[in-house]
């Protein structure tokens, strides 16, 4: 929203609003379980570091924007 995107045109971010312990376990399945998940990120293996560093940039821009993002600010204990 602070970049001046209307998020209501997007439903995959009502999902973002979810807490962590119902949203980690969906994220899980999806990627243990959804056969199109898992051709989508196959690459990934592969590719972490440039993973990280999309995520460094996201985390990096939200910040920057005064965005509380309480779940990515859990994962970068986790990542980095």
């Amino acid at each position: 929203m602070k970049r001046g995107v209307n998020l209501k045109d997007y439903g995959e971010v009502k999902m973002m609003s979810l807490p962590l312990f119902i949203l980690g376990p969906m994220f899980r399945m999806n990627f243990t379980r959804n056969p199109v998940m898992q051709r989508d990120t196959a690459h990934a293996v592969d590719s972490i570091n440039e993973m990280v560093q999309n995520f460094r940039e996201i985390y990096e821009t939200g910040n920057s924007l005064g965005v509380n993002m309480p779940a990515m600010q859990y994962l970068t204990e986790i990542i980095m």
